[in-house]
């Protein structure tokens, strides 16, 4: 039974996660209410993260607070340009939907509004991990994000899929869920970044 309690136990380690889970998400939560700082708070959450999972943890608060001011700038400007994008994809399909897709020519163009609309969603997957990890100009963070988008289509989906995943379970069957989920995901995540930001590391004009 003493076992079951000691510091190496899988019950200790699953503990010690989720308590860093939900201190990473309450630090999350707070950085981002003032809504322009949700991109520099959600850098500074990979940051964390995307160590974590090699065990360069240290020090949880202090390594998420320098992370968000070294990429405070470039990560609002890439946080703003995302919502302007996000809310011109919603609006245009709120039209589309209200629309008439009767002929081929409207059918065509909804699906490729589509296609715009998950390569969206997928490129911000990566985004904020890429300014967590490499440093580099925003033009090419943000096309470097859409290029691994989709070059790396199974993890794009299988983390899409984590985060909806997370939110459904949490608002459906377990509440509790949701304090510690925007840590929980963000390490899921990262446990597919790692390996993906890795291979780029010996590619200079990539990373």
């Amino acid at each position: 039974m003493s076992s079951l309690f000691s510091i190496n136990s899988p019950l200790w380690e699953m503990t010690d996660k989720l308590v860093r889970f939900l201190w990473l998400s309450i630090l999350w939560s707070i950085c981002s209410i003032p809504v322009v700082t949700m991109g520099a708070s959600t850098t500074a959450l990979y940051s964390v993260t995307l160590k974590y999972v090699r065990g360069e943890e240290g020090y949880l608060t202090s390594s998420f607070f320098r992370a968000f001011r070294e990429n405070f700038r470039q990560s609002t400007i890439v946080w703003l340009l995302s919502l302007a994008a996000g809310l011109f994809l919603f609006a245009d399909f709120a039209v589309y939907y209200r629309g008439d897709y009767k002929n081929m020519v409207s059918m065509a163009l909804f699906i490729l509004f589509m296609g715009v609309f998950v390569t969206f969603i997928f490129a911000n997957l990566y985004v904020y991990p890429l300014l967590a990890y490499f440093n580099n100009s925003i033009r090419h963070t943000v096309y470097n994000a859409l290029v691994m988008a989709l070059c790396h289509l199974p993890s794009s989906i299988a983390m899409l899929t984590i985060s909806f995943a997370l939110l459904a379970i949490g608002m459906t069957f377990f509440p509790p869920l949701l304090f510690v989920a925007p840590g929980m995901a963000a390490y899921l995540h990262s446990r597919f970044l790692r390996r993906i930001f890795d291979q780029y590391l010996t590619q200079p004009e990539e990373a």
